[in-house]
C-alpha cells in the first residue's frame, strides 16, 4: 500500500459520509486558500515527520483530519456554534468508525484519538474538530520487490574504510530504476548543482560521528533526501501526491537495499528511521523525503592494521622515563 493509496482511501472513506460536500489534503495554508469549498468539508493533513520501523515491520504515516462547517454570524452572532461542534464531532466519530472497519487489513490505526474544537478563519469563518491519527502499512523490507538492477552478494571483508561506505551506498542509489542523479556532499553544494536529472537522490555526511573501542565501531550518520520535480504548468502542484508517494516508496526501497543481509557483517544499520516528507525549493521546486540512517563499521582497534613506523610498544608509568632510538626508531627505556 503506498502514501497515494491511503490518501485515495481517506478521500473516498470522507466522501461517502453523506454530510461531508467537499474533501482536501494538503497543507494547511493551501486549504486556507482554497475558495472553492462547500461546507460541511473534510481537509486532511498530512504531518511531516514519520517513523519507518524494521523491527516492527511497518511504515506510519501520521495525520491530522478537520472537519469544518460554517458558522452563522448574520443577526444573532455565532448562534449556531455548539450545533456545527456537536454536528462535527459526531461526524468525526462517523470517520473514525470508517477507518476503523476490520475489514482494512493492509493498513494499522491507533486505537485513541486526540480531538480538538476550536475556530478557524478561513475564507469564512468556520468551527468544527479535529484529530490525530497514526496510519500504519505494512513494510517487509523484501528486495524482490525492489527495483534495482543490482546483483546482491555479501561482502567478505569485515572491514570498511568511510569510503567504502560511500561507493556502496552511491551503488545502490543508482541501481534503482527510478533514481537518475546522486550526489554526496553538503546540502549548499547540492542546491547549487544545475546538472541534476530527477528523481535525484542526494546523500549528507553528517559533521559528528563516533569512534567506540568498547563496541569495537565507527558510526557515521547520513541524511538521504529523494527528490523529483512538482508541475506547476497549468495546474498548480497537480502531481505533488503521486511525487510524495513515489519518492516514499523509493526511499523504503533504499532502507531495504541498505539491510540486505549479506551486507550486516561489514556494517550495522539502524532498525528504526524517522522520516520527513517535504516540499524543497531548489533550482527547481521539488518535493520529496528524506531519512537519517547511522552507519556503524567495525574498528577493533588493531595495532597491526595501522599505518605505522614500526617500533615496540611498552607500557609504562609516570616514573619511568623512554627515549626514542634515532637509528632504528624503536623506543628504548633508559
Amino acid at each position: 500500500m503506498t502514501l497515494k493509496q491511503i490518501i485515495t482511501r481517506l478521500e473516498t472513506l470522507a466522501l461517502s459520509q453523506k454530510q461531508i460536500k467537499t474533501f482536501f489534503v494538503g497543507g494547511a495554508d493551501e486549504f486556507l486558500d482554497d475558495a472553492d469549498v462547500v461546507y460541511p468539508a473534510c481537509f486532511c493533513e498530512l504531518k511531516p515527520d514519520h517513523n519507518v520501523s524494521l523491527e516492527n515491520r511497518i511504515a506510519n504515516f501520521n495525520f491530522t483530519i478537520y472537519f469544518f462547517d460554517l458558522l452563522d454570524i448574520a443577526n444573532n452572532s455565532l448562534k449556531n456554534r455548539y450545533e456545527i461542534i456537536s454536528d462535527m464531532s459526531s461526524i468525526a466519530q462517523d470517520y473514525i468508525s470508517l477507518i476503523y472497519d476490520r475489514e482494512f487489513t493492509d493498513w494499522e490505526i491507533n486505537e485513541d484519538f486526540n480531538s480538538s474544537v476550536t475556530e478557524y478563519q478561513l475564507q469564512d469563518l468556520v468551527s468544527g474538530i479535529s484529530f490525530d491519527i497514526s496510519i500504519g502499512k505494512k513494510y517487509d523490507a523484501n528486495l524482490c520487490e525492489v527495483p534495482t538492477s543490482l546483483v546482491f552478494e555479501e561482502y567478505q571483508k569485515s572491514n570498511l574504510t568511510l569510503k567504502q561506505v560511500i561507493t556502496r551506498i552511491q551503488s545502490l542509489a543508482l541501481s534503482h530504476k527510478q533514481i537518475n542523479t546522486f550526489f554526496i556532499g553538503s546540502f549548499n553544494e547540492f542546491l547549487d548543482g544545475d546538472d541534476v536529472t530527477y528523481p535525484a537522490c542526494f546523500c549528507e555526511l553528517n559533521t559528528s560521528g563516533v569512534f567506540s573501542i568498547s563496541e569495537r565501531l565507527a558510526k557515521y550518520t547520513f541524511t538521504f533526501y529523494l527528490f523529483d520535480l512538482l508541475d506547476i504548468s497549468n495546474n498548480a502542484l497537480k502531481n505533488e501526491w503521486e511525487v510524495k508517494s513515489d519518492m516514499h516508496s523509493v526511499a523504503l526501497d533504499v532502507i531495504s537495499m541498505l539491510n540486505y543481509v549479506g551486507f550486516q557483517h561489514s556494517w550495522i544499520i539502524d532498525d528504526n528511521y524517522d522520516v520527513t516528507i517535504s516540499d524543497y525549493q531548489l533550482q527547481d521546486l521539488t518535493s520529496g523525503v528524506s531519512f537519517k540512517v547511522e552507519i556503524a563499521t567495525r574498528f577493533d582497534a588493531n595495532l597491526c592494521q595501522a599505518v605505522i613506523e614500526r617500533g615496540n610498544f611498552l607500557l609504562w608509568n609516570d616514573t619511568d622515563k623512554f627515549l626514542i632510538n634515532s637509528n632504528d626508531k624503536l623506543i628504548i627505556f633508559e
